[in-house]
């Protein structure tokens, strides 16, 4: 009911203690949603919450994908080891607007889009350790991408654990395509491998 605006301008939440070299400048930006992990536990040692952001990652403009973790319930952040790259270049290329699901076993699974007219499906990426470090391979989900940010959801579906996806419009055109329909629903039961029910909606 009640908001409060704790800081007017922005404030530096994370220091990159793994790059050395200066060459991704100090802002990130996110279109993303963060989760809690089950291995929340406040000021204990384990990881609370993951956020994925994007940042510039080359002079050309092209975007990484990094991956911000707490382990005290948000008052400190630090940066995942890795980048989330994709050989793209130029102004929008490259890695953005992920989201983030913590699978049944633990693992959590990353979904970004690839800025890239050769890229037509969202890139998958896989963190065995809550997200201090995420697998770099080009490994691609077997549905379309969208020139824009998707949302995802784990839901209880009378009784099933269900991923729940929604993305607006595809890539099947590559990425000189900005078309935002149709709006597309997608559900699956095997922590987001996999999607069913897929359904467009047209407005």
């Amino acid at each position: 009911k009640t908001w409060y605006l704790e800081y007017t301008f922005p404030c530096r939440v994370c220091m990159d203690e793994y790059r050395g070299d200066n060459t991704i400048p100090n802002y990130a930006l996110s279109y993303s949603d963060g989760i809690q992990l089950s291995t929340y536990d406040g000021a204990g040692n384990n990881i609370d919450f993951v956020f994925p952001l994007g940042a510039q990652y080359d002079d050309t403009g092209a975007f990484a994908t990094r991956v911000a973790y707490t382990r005290d319930a948000g008052e400190t952040w630090q940066y995942s080891e890795t980048e989330i790259t994709y050989p793209a270049s130029g102004h929008e290329g490259g890695c953005s607007e992920a989201w983030i699901i913590e699978r049944e076993d633990g693992v959590l699974l990353l979904h970004v889009r690839c800025q890239d007219m050769s890229s037509y499906h969202f890139k998958a990426a896989y963190s065995y350790d809550h997200g201090v470090t995420w697998t770099n391979e080009h490994i691609f989900s077997n549905y379309y991408a969208v020139n824009g940010q998707a949302f995802i959801r784990k839901m209880n579906n009378a009784g099933e654990d269900t991923v729940i996806a929604a993305w607006g419009g595809n890539n099947s055109l590559g990425s000189a395509a900005y078309h935002r329909n149709p709006f597309v629903f997608a559900a699956a039961s095997n922590d987001g491998e996999t999607f069913r029910n897929i359904q467009n909606i047209y407005f």
